[in-house]
């Protein structure tokens, strides 16, 4: 009896998933303004979707559908799905009742990028490939983050003293991951393109692997760059001295957040 009361619940429960409009989940969702915004928003709690935008610039298509399997554990999960020009990818997106998940692989082009580096003087060609990314965060600190991404590489512009400098990059792999204070952390290595050599690299300095720049979110909003003597070396402005190459040469911080 038991049995029948339990699915007659979880159909009913469907059926009214199905029929509830989406707009149900806003209090969910980026408010309207915000660096990353959904627009033209429409469908059910089921199934619905967005334009998403990224500084009012769109970025694609938002496609999501319901996992009802994850209701039976306590989550409400998303599977979706993002095609446009300058973005590709797919992954789900679930809350549960004291964090919430994302895993996330694709593409995107670094074109939507440029309004935000150009605050910092920067031009950065190419696109990014997001392998298996995964994170958890619990309100707003995060405490699971792992994953990489990979850069095609090119010829990046930098300020430099009163004048922009460009040099040429090779392509670049970085390993996500919390370092000791729950900060995320990124490891980037030149990459061997391939992901799972990249990744070994990161985890393991397999073969003698060494950073090149490692960048850290720290909980005051800002971002610190470490980078070492072996990306000088790469960018053809080899530092002075008698460093090894994963020694850290210059450590910059640049408030983000």
């Amino acid at each position: 009896m038991k049995r029948y009361v339990l699915v007659g619940l979880l159909v009913t429960a469907g059926v009214l998933i199905s029929l509830a409009p989406v707009s149900l989940l806003k209090p969910l969702l980026p408010a309207p303004g915000s660096v990353i915004e959904l627009q033209q928003l429409g469908g059910t709690l089921w199934r619905a979707g967005a334009v998403l935008s990224h500084e009012g610039r769109p970025l694609g298509d938002l496609r999501w559908q319901l996992e009802p399997a994850a209701l039976l554990q306590g989550r409400l999960s998303y599977a979706f799905q993002l095609s446009g020009p300058d973005a590709q990818a797919t992954g789900t997106a679930a809350r549960g009742f004291s964090a919430a998940h994302l895993r996330l692989d694709g593409t995107l082009a670094a074109a939507p990028l440029q309004p935000l580096l150009r605050r910092y003087e920067l031009n950065v060609p190419g696109e990014f490939k997001l392998d298996d990314i995964r994170a958890t965060v619990e309100g707003t600190t995060p405490v699971a983050l792992a994953g990489n991404l990979r850069w095609s590489g090119g010829r990046v512009s930098f300020p430099q003293g009163e004048r922009l400098a460009t040099i040429a990059l090779p392509a670049m792999a970085a390993v996500l991951q919390l370092d000791g204070e729950q900060q995320p952390l990124a490891e980037v290595f030149e990459s061997t393109g391939n992901a799972t050599a990249d990744s070994a690299a990161g985890a393991g300095r397999d073969q003698g692997a060494h950073p090149l720049l490692i960048l850290t979110a720290l909980h005051s909003g800002f971002v610190k760059i470490a980078v070492t003597r072996k990306l000088t070396r790469l960018a053809g402005m080899p530092w002075p001295g008698s460093e090894p190459d994963h020694a850290v040469v210059l450590e910059v911080e640049q408030q983000v957040f």
